[in-house]
């Protein structure tokens, strides 16, 4: 028999659905014949993918022809980062500040997702930047969060205390405060 693969793109993007085009077939003798396909398209791993079509005839006459499919993965993942944190009230020079998780989805199974480094900010706004990548080397587009740390806590002034009596008309020297 004679096997025609029907038309069909022979490219799909990771993640979709692929529905397979099928094929047809002619005998000389027996006039059409069902064509049987096997193999499978993994859509969510991308890499190149065939599809066999075998016919057989009343006279036990084989033939067979292929389909490849190849399943591509140009879409970048997608990042959902974190809220804004704001007011967060400063400890020190450096504050640290718990971020929150990101997620990140992407078409063709897990991608990584770099978590930011800095988790200890200055007074004042900063921006933190979440990325990316899959597998297929597409990197997401950079998400951002912005993370305020405030100082509204007034410094404590200590008095150094003088030790001992002043005596009347003498010089004084002022021991001095600390501030914290």
């Amino acid at each position: 028999p004679a096997i025609t693969v029907t038309a069909a793109p022979a490219t799909i993007e990771a993640g979709l659905t692929y529905t397979d085009a099928g094929a047809t077939a002619t005998d000389l003798v027996d006039g059409v014949v069902t064509p049987v396909s096997s193999g499978a398209v993994d859509t969510l791993v991308p890499g190149a993918y065939t599809i066999t079509y075998t016919a057989t005839d009343a006279a036990a006459n084989i033939s067979t022809a292929t389909r490849t499919i190849t399943v591509g993965d140009t879409t970048p993942p997608v990042i959902t980062a974190p809220g804004a944190i704001t007011a967060f009230e400063a400890t020190g020079p450096q504050t640290t500040v718990p971020l929150g998780a990101a997620t990140v989805t992407d078409n063709a199974g897990a991608a990584v997702l770099a978590a930011p480094s800095k988790t200890s900010f200055p007074v004042g706004t900063t921006v933190v930047n979440w990325t990316a990548t899959d597998a297929s080397g597409n990197s997401a587009i950079v998400k951002t969060q912005t993370v305020t740390v405030n100082d509204t806590t007034a410094p404590v002034i200590t008095l150094n205390t003088l030790a001992g009596s002043v005596i009347l008309n003498s010089t004084f020297t002022d021991p001095g405060a600390v501030a914290a």
